[in-house]
């Protein structure tokens, strides 16, 4: 991933180390990350790999959904909890 804004997904993206940051703006930058990028497919195919692993582990839907259903049973004071292995993240 190659982008230009700053803020959450900026610290997302290098944290997970699944892409770069050039500012907004810059033709020059934007240019040589491209290039670059483009001359080295094992550190592309890694930062696909750990992209997809960020995404799996962290914004899995049925995960989300099962904390989201979590956190309305307890605003709600329902006792209901979630089995522990329908928020499983989906192997892929």
């Amino acid at each position: 991933i190659l982008l230009n804004v700053g803020g959450e997904a900026r610290r997302l993206v290098e944290t997970a180390g699944a892409g770069e940051y050039v500012p907004s703006g810059d033709v020059p930058a934007m240019t040589d990350a491209i290039r670059r990028l483009s001359r080295d497919p094992a550190r592309l195919t890694e930062m696909g790999r750990r992209g997809r692993q960020v995404v799996l582990r962290d914004f899995n839907r049925r995960v989300l959904a099962g904390q989201y259903l979590e956190i309305l049973h307890q605003c709600a004071g329902t006792p209901e909890r979630i089995p522990e292995d329908a928020m499983a993240p989906v192997a892929g």
